[in-house]
């Protein structure tokens, strides 16, 4: 949205409806407006992106200064067992999402196979036929 800032007229759709037109200023100045809402998540989600690149930064400069102070790795087994808990639950949820589309997954994977058979198909069909 930041592009469009300086437009003379910026027009928001929305399901293919004009919903709202003005100048930047007139839109955000409606309290409930739908470009202003868009422009309020922008920022949302620029300020989450800045807090947690500023986290991991000082996460990374903590990990430095305590380098020297782990005596027997057990925190990094804990974290590594709660990964692969985290990453098994990942795996379950997204099992679990693509159980909805099995059939789908059939049908593509057979298309699949007949789309990748039919051009070395044509090369036998052809080599017969010069025979």
């Amino acid at each position: 949205l930041s592009t469009i800032c300086d437009a003379d007229r910026i027009a928001v759709i929305d399901n293919g409806k004009v919903r709202e037109i003005g100048t930047h200023d007139e839109l955000m100045m409606k309290p409930n407006g739908r470009y202003k809402r868009l422009q309020d998540l922008q920022n949302l989600d620029q300020d989450v992106k800045k807090s947690k690149k500023k986290k991991d930064d000082d996460d990374d400069d903590a990990d430095e200064e305590h380098a020297d102070d782990k005596d027997d790795g057990t925190d990094e087994k804990e974290s590594t067992e709660e990964d692969k808990k985290n990453e098994q639950l990942r795996a379950k949820r997204a099992r679990s999402f693509a159980n909805q589309d099995v059939m789908f997954f059939v049908i593509g994977s057979v298309g699949a196979v007949f789309a990748g058979l039919l051009f070395p198909g044509w090369g036998l069909v052809f080599a017969y036929m010069v025979e």
